[in-house]
């Protein structure tokens, strides 16, 4: 169960993003279009884990997944974000926090340590491929991959057609 912060910070970030992939550090990434800024932070932003094929969401949680931005959660991690935050971004005091949006993350098992999400692309059944992906940066060779297997025969020919 993971949280992503929307916040609003002084004017000197527009236009700019401050993303580190690996790593515990602050992530600040300008939502195009607006003055906000979504955070990420690998310690910070999780509420939850669990093993298993289903995820098991904390209660309070459970009405904010997925439902887009919660203006006012009333569980939310932002403090420790912006405690965290004013060691790497200036004026991070400053900043107003909109809401946030909540999510299941889904990654391999204990992986919590490096926050490891490999990109696994697999073939089911005949008309079923799955794609299990956590970053955009494999997404074109996920695709290739995908295509791949969907232009391969799954049912061999048989003789006399």
């Amino acid at each position: 169960m993971s949280e992503k912060p929307l916040v609003e910070l002084p004017p000197m970030y527009l236009g700019h993003s401050l993303v580190v992939t690996d790593g515990p550090f602050m992530c600040l990434d300008q939502v195009a279009g607006t003055r906000n800024f979504l955070l990420g932070n690998v310690d910070h932003a999780l509420h939850a884990t669990t093993v298993g094929p289903y995820p098991l969401v904390p209660g309070p949680l459970m009405r904010y997944v997925d439902s887009g931005l919660i203006r006012r959660p009333t569980v939310t991690r932002f403090p420790a974000f912006q405690r965290f935050a004013h060691e790497f971004v200036t004026g991070f005091g400053e900043a107003h926090h909109l809401g946030s949006c909540f999510t299941v993350r889904a990654v391999l098992p204990h992986m919590e340590t490096t926050d490891d999400r490999p990109t696994l692309v697999r073939r089911l059944g005949e008309r079923t491929v799955a794609l299990f992906g956590g970053k955009i940066a494999t997404c074109v060779a996920s695709a290739r991959q995908v295509a791949g297997l969907l232009r391969e025969d799954p049912v061999p020919a048989t003789r006399g057609r």
